[in-house]
């Protein structure tokens, strides 16, 4: 890997929650990545808040314009809708550096399942152990549930940043790079 200049700087724009009175989504990814990337090669992270406005960030935004930069975005759907969802979005000219948490980024706390018994002091991970995390429609809406029925005091509901960045810290990018072909493609982006 080399490092890279400030004006060689790589931009990374996520969908996600750019508040952080609630927890820094950005500190999350920035630890995931760091996993794999080491410290001096990690991009520059922008959280552009829902879906939208990321991808505009991205499209319009003369900074993040070049082909250095990427975006990481919900594909809220099945893998093979990503041609689809370009389109849609009018990402097609840039798709190679367009990549996707598919379905949600709470699938990949599904694929290492031991990190939601573990945060939520549950025992779910059998039951997902050897379910395709890729397969699960609406995984937010299934960790809510998990962490309602586990009762825990402080973490009753699932809070997206909260306890999103909390999830992202326990997780190990070398196995969502295994797990998550896109993942795996911004990685080698990256380097």
């Amino acid at each position: 890997m080399v490092n890279r200049s400030k004006k060689d700087a790589v931009f990374l724009i996520i969908e996600g929650e750019s508040k952080t009175d609630n927890g820094n989504l950005r500190e999350g990814f920035s630890k995931l990545l760091e996993q794999v990337l080491g410290n001096q090669n990690k991009p520059r992270i922008i959280m552009g808040n829902g879906k939208g406005q990321a991808i505009d960030l991205f499209l319009n935004t003369l900074t993040y314009q070049s082909e250095k930069s990427c975006l990481l975005i919900d594909l809220d759907g099945i893998e093979n809708q990503k041609e689809d969802d370009l389109k849609k979005n009018d990402l097609e000219k840039r798709k190679s550096t367009v990549f996707y948490m598919i379905q949600e980024m709470e699938s990949w706390f599904f694929s290492q399942p031991e990190i939601i018994d573990q945060y939520y002091g549950c025992t779910v991970a059998t039951k997902y152990k050897n379910k395709d995390p890729k397969s699960i429609n609406s995984p937010d809406q299934e960790l809510m549930e998990i962490a309602r029925k586990a009762g825990h005091k402080t973490r009753r509901e699932y809070h997206k940043v909260r306890h999103g960045l909390e999830l992202l810290l326990l997780l190990d990018a070398k196995k969502l790079e295994n797990d998550f072909e896109d993942f795996k493609k911004l990685i080698e982006h990256l380097k």
